[in-house]
Formats: C-alpha cells, structure tokens, sequence
C-alpha cells in the first residue's frame, strides 16, 4: 500500500517535526526526458526548451503565412481577387491564438467555429435565396422589410435557444448567430452571382482556416492537453502548499493586514501569504477548465475508453481534494487576521513546523511523473501523522479542560456556543468588538486547531492519492 509505515522514513524520537531542506526538491525542474519519463508521444520537451511566447509567436506566424500563401495561390494575380480570402487568414489567425498553449484549445475553436459558420451560413443562405423571391416578387422595399423582420427573429431564436440550452458563451452559437446575419445581407445586392458567391466563400474558407490553424498547431511545438493540465495542477498543489506554509507562518504577528484592507484603493502593505494564496486559487481554476478540454486532445482520445475515464475521474478527485484543502487554509487565515485566537492555546513553533511539512510533500508532488516517493516527503507525512496530529489532539483536550474549569457557558459540550454567535465572532474582520468577545476565544482556538487538523489530513490524503496516480501514469507511459 502507497505510504505504509514500511516505504517511509520513521519520525524522529525527540518529539519534535523535522525541519524540511530550505530549498524543497522541485521534481519538475527542467530536465531532458526519456521514453519513460514522459505521460505521452506529445512533445512535453517544448514545454522545456521552448518559451511559451516564442511557440505561439512561431504556431501563429506558420498558420497565417500559410493561409495568405493559400490566397495568394488562388489569385496568382492582382485582378484575379479570390472571393472572401480574408476568412482564411482571420481564421487562421483566431484559431492558434489562445490563451493556452495547448492543442485541444485551438482543435475546439476551429470546430466550434467551423460548426457556427456551417449552420449560421446555412440559415443565411437559406433566407437571402427567399429573400430574392421577394424582391422578384414585390420590389426591393419588401425585400428590406423581409431581411429585417428576418434579422430581428434569427437573432432572437439564436439567442434565446443558445441560453436555453447552456449554450451562453459557446462560440460556435456567438459566430452561427452573426454568420447567419452576414450571409443574409449578402444578397442585398444588384448581383445575384456576387450573393451567393461572397456567402458559400465565407463557409468555405473559414472551414480552411480553421484546418490551416489546426495543422500548424499539432506540427509546430505541439504541446499536449493532458501534459499540459498535468503541469497546471502540479503548479497548483505547489502553490497551495506556499500558500499554507506562509499562512501558519502569520501565527502570533501582531501587524497583518486584514481582510478589508484588501479592497482599498490605497493599501500599500504587501502581503504574501493573501497574495500567496489567490494564486493558488487563480491556478485551481484554470486547471478545472483545462479538464474539458481533454475531450479534443488527439494524444488522449488515442487512449482505451476505461483508462479515459479513470483518469478524468482522478483529476476530478485530485482538484476537489485540492479546492478543500484551500478551503482549510482561508478559514485558517481567518482566524489568524480576526486577531482573537489566544497566543496561551496556539503553539506558534507547531504551526511552523506543519507549515514547512505541508510546503515539503506538496512540493513532491510535482513532477506528474516522477517515479516512487519522495523520502523527504514521506519523513514530513510520517512527523505530521505521530507527531504533529497527537500534539494537535493534547491541545484540543487542552482546550476543553481550560474551558470547563472556566465555565462561563455552563457546558463544554459544542452546544454551549450557539452557530450564529460563533459566525458572527469569525466574521469579525474589520476590527469591530464583538460583546464578550474573550468569552469565545476557547472556542476559536478550538475551532483554530481543528482546522488545521483537517488540513494536514487532507493533505495526506491528496498526497497519497498523487503517489498512487503517478504509479499508474508511469505504467501507461512505460
């Protein structure tokens, strides 16, 4: 079983948590891989050798100089004007600038936008051709009448069904709603050939531009998805583990910035535990939607059905087990900025020795591949588990002895201090006394120590849950 007493080191005797390196082994540093260090066949080196901003300037370059080679072809001369080329550049362009280096990202915006101007093309086709029975019919005024009462209902329909169906923000649905417009005032036009001409050529050649884009980004640096949001969360666990350590770090300071300081326009202060800590939850979001693009991914989509699932269901698990350790670490922070836990109860050497354990085995897991457990990890695992957490425990009981002598509630049982009024002392972050508000400090500094309980368990967990993921990531790859 991964992290038995047996595989890790054995805490020290002395009752004290070992220090961790001051430079934590960083496992993803750069370094040239082989055939079994790698998750798949798809290039993982650029993201090593190659600066994130020199492959999208060379991805984007390729894939307009191809699409204006392919106008230019078309047109060897300058009369000779290829109808609606621009497409392709645009396309071309749009489809291998995205904010992700990856290839799913710009494989989904060339379907999506393949798929919008197809069905948007199709609907304008369709109404600019009935559009030319009436002007045939009834003159050009009714013709104006019709496109316009057209425009008003596609655009409607569009939208309406576009939010109807969770389809808000969905590109295909923004460009077939403008491409169905485009292609219906086409046809406002002496030249029927000329219509038809400008709205078939705009389909045609945003569907070769997004091929154009897509060719360039699976030749030129190609990075994979599923390598890609393998390095997200692997930036993510380390960041949370920074985040946790500076966090436990502010325990007994007196000048720290609190919460509503945050927002003013003039706070100078610099506080990098906060500032730590909306990184790693800024990196926790763009992970989760980097899961869906795993669904476009050719290297992933290569693999056996089962193993597909059983991974998106463990990257699933792995950000959950992430977003609740986060949510550990701000209700921590919390408490420490509400300046009300009791320096009597909270042990400040504790707290630090944890905060370097959590920062050493969230640092472990950082190379998604990296063979084995890391001994240094496995040491801090092994302090938290018999050391760190019995100490916790001593000071809960501590804590409820103290509070029982004292007896100001009349019971130490966890009713004696009724949820609205714990609510309101924890919400107390802008410096305003609470009534009796040392009255709630044992039970703050209780509440304190169980929550930074259920942080060090979630993070074993999550690292046990990484180890045995790695195992099996280094068995598919081998």
């Amino acid at each position: 079983m991964v992290g038995s007493t047996s595989e890790r080191q054995e805490a020290p005797a002395s009752g004290k948590l070992p220090t961790p390196p001051e430079k934590p082994m960083n496992l993803f540093q750069a370094s040239k891989p082989t055939s079994s260090s790698t998750m798949s066949p798809s290039s993982p080196w650029t993201t090593i050798y190659h600066s994130e901003s020199f492959r999208l300037a060379a991805r984007v370059t390729t894939a307009c100089f191809l699409a204006s080679l392919f106008v230019l072809c078309c047109a060897p001369e300058p009369r000779a004007e290829y109808p609606q080329g621009v497409w392709v550049y645009v396309t071309a362009g749009v489809v291998t600038w995205q904010p992700t280096p990856d290839v799913a990202s710009s494989l989904k915006k060339a379907w999506h936008r393949t798929v919008g101007t197809m069905l948007g093309g199709a609907a304008g086709l369709f109404l600019g051709a009935i559009s030319l029975a009436v002007v045939e019919l009834f003159g050009t005024l009714a013709q104006v009448i019709f496109m316009a009462v057209a425009l008003v209902l596609t655009n409607f329909v569009w939208t309406y069904l576009a939010v109807q169906w969770g389809y808000r923000s969905h590109y295909a649905a923004v460009l077939g709603n403008l491409t169905t417009g485009i292609a219906m005032l086409s046809f406002y036009h002496e030249d029927v050939e000329e219509s038809w001409k400008t709205g078939v050529f705009r389909i045609v050649n945003i569907t070769l531009g997004g091929m154009l884009g897509s060719i360039a980004t699976l030749v030129v640096f190609p990075v994979s998805t599923q390598h890609y949001l393998e390095t997200k969360v692997a930036e993510t666990i380390q960041e949370t583990g920074k985040a946790a350590k500076l966090v436990l770090a502010n325990v007994g300071e007196k000048e720290l910035t609190r919460y509503d300081w945050f927002h003013h326009p003039k706070d100078i202060l610099q506080d990098e535990a906060h500032e730590t800590y909306m990184k790693s939850d800024a990196k926790l979001d763009s992970s989760k939607s980097v899961v869906d693009l795993l669904d476009y991914d050719p290297t992933f989509l290569r693999l056996p059905t089962q193993q597909r699932h059983e991974l998106i269901q463990t990257m699933n698990v792995t950000l959950g087990r992430i977003q609740r350790m986060q949510a550990s670490i701000l209700i921590l922070d919390s408490l420490i900025r509400s300046r009300s836990i009791s320096e009597d109860y909270i042990d400040r050497e504790l707290c630090l020795e944890i905060g370097d354990c959590i920062e050493t085995i969230m640092a472990s897991m950082a190379h998604p591949m990296s063979k084995g457990e890391d001994p240094k990890a496995g040491a801090a695992e092994a302090a938290l588990l018999h050391i760190g957490l019995p100490k916790i425990r001593q000071a809960i009981v501590y804590i409820r002895k103290m509070y029982l002598i004292d007896n100001q509630f009349g019971s130490a049982s966890e009713e004696g201090l009724t949820g609205q009024a714990l609510e309101e002392a924890l919400s107390d972050f802008e410096g305003v006394d609470v009534p009796d508000r040392s009255r709630l400090w044992e039970r703050r500094d209780g509440f304190f120590y169980r929550n930074l309980e259920l942080l060090i368990l979630r993070c074993i967990r999550l690292h046990r849950l990484r180890t045995i993921t790695k195992l099996y990531l280094y068995k598919l790859a081998s």
